[in-house]
């Protein structure tokens, strides 16, 4: 469930119950998926549920944080000597 297809789901009348039970049924399907962590803090911040925003925000930072970002990148998309001085 990308931010995307929550945003998506806002226009619809059960919107924050919908985002809600898909948003917790992909942090149950994927724990340790930080897309569905970040997209389950969102809907919490949207229900102004701060402390559970900050713990799923947190676990998702978790699984970021080491992350190489060099890695995702391809090579027409990292600094050229000239623009990383």
């Amino acid at each position: 469930m990308s931010f995307i297809q929550v945003y998506v789901y806002s226009f619809e009348e059960e919107a924050e119950q919908n985002s809600d039970r898909l948003a917790t049924l992909a942090v149950e399907t994927d724990p340790n998926s930080s897309e569905a962590l970040q997209t389950l803090a969102s809907v919490r911040v949207s229900q102004n549920r701060p402390e559970e925003a900050k713990q799923y925000a947190e676990r998702a930072w978790e699984r970021w944080k080491d992350l190489d970002p060099g890695k995702f990148l391809n090579k027409s998309h990292q600094p050229t000597q000239s623009q990383s001085t």
